[in-house]
């Protein structure tokens, strides 16, 4: 096994990132978003045993500012980036009953419309599980920086 580290091309800036070693991937998810929650403490417990890490996606952003805001991204400890649709299949396939999903979403015709889906999800996500903290219990669904 090669163990020395080198310098991918990638969509990580400055080389591998050091919170993405000894993991076999750092899930960057939007924290803020309150179904991104949910299903991140659905899918905890499966992914963690796998190796993968959660952290904040705004968290990583800091840093790596080049790192979209608009989609979930999975940082590989390669130095490589995955992001949306792609990062989304790419966890299914290493789950034994996300595993046909993954077939099926990723099929020519259809990958097109899981990432189309993906992306229509991706911009809305406020708006799905919203607290209601606006007046007379009315939605607060301000728009976010991203």
């Amino acid at each position: 096994m090669d163990t020395e580290i080198t310098d991918k091309t990638s969509a990580v800036a400055g080389g591998i990132d050091p919170r993405v070693q000894n993991t076999r991937g750092l899930i960057l998810y939007d924290d803020q978003c309150v179904v991104c929650r949910r299903l991140r403490s659905k899918v905890n417990r499966t992914l963690t045993s796998k190796g993968f890490v959660f952290y904040s996606l705004h968290e990583w952003r800091e840093t790596h500012p080049e790192t979209s805001a608009n989609e979930m991204a999975l940082a590989l400890p390669d130095g490589h980036m995955l992001g949306g649709a792609e990062a989304f299949l790419y966890l299914c396939r290493r789950v034994w009953w996300l595993w046909p999903f993954a077939v099926i979403a990723g099929l020519p015709g259809v990958r097109v419309l899981t990432r189309a889906g993906y992306r229509w999800f991706a911009a809305r996500r406020y708006r799905f599980g919203c607290h209601c903290e606006g007046e007379a219990g009315q939605c607060n669904l301000t728009k976010r920086d991203n």
